[in-house]
């Protein structure tokens, strides 16, 4: 069962992510949401928390819906165990020697 989503955005103007984010506050089951910036800077990561534990398949739906990567969506759902979630986000990253993290922009809270 899965109550918090993870979602990678890449390639994305910010404009963008927030139109994509007020829909996703729209869904009665959303309760909360944090957005940050990913570590190399060319995306962002979104936590998604569901007042409600879904099924793994359902969670597969709702991150197509709301434009997950959809190379990671497919990765998951073709080879992971059917009832363990994998949406797996690095928050860091190594380049050049320097560490770079996810940087918090901002999060909401019903």
């Amino acid at each position: 069962m899965v109550n918090i989503i993870k979602l990678d955005w890449d390639g994305i103007a910010y404009p963008i992510a927030r139109k994509r984010l007020n829909k996703i506050k729209s869904f009665y089951v959303v309760t909360a949401y944090q957005i940050f910036e990913s570590p190399s800077g060319d995306g962002y990561h979104v936590y998604v928390q569901l007042c409600v534990n879904i099924t793994v398949p359902s969670s597969y739906k709702l991150r197509q819906r709301w434009k997950d990567d959809g190379q990671r969506v497919i990765m998951d759902a073709l080879f992971r165990p059917e009832n363990v979630p994998h949406d797996i986000l690095f928050t860091k990253k190594m380049v050049d020697g320097l560490e770079l993290k996810e940087r918090l922009i901002e999060g909401w809270t019903r």
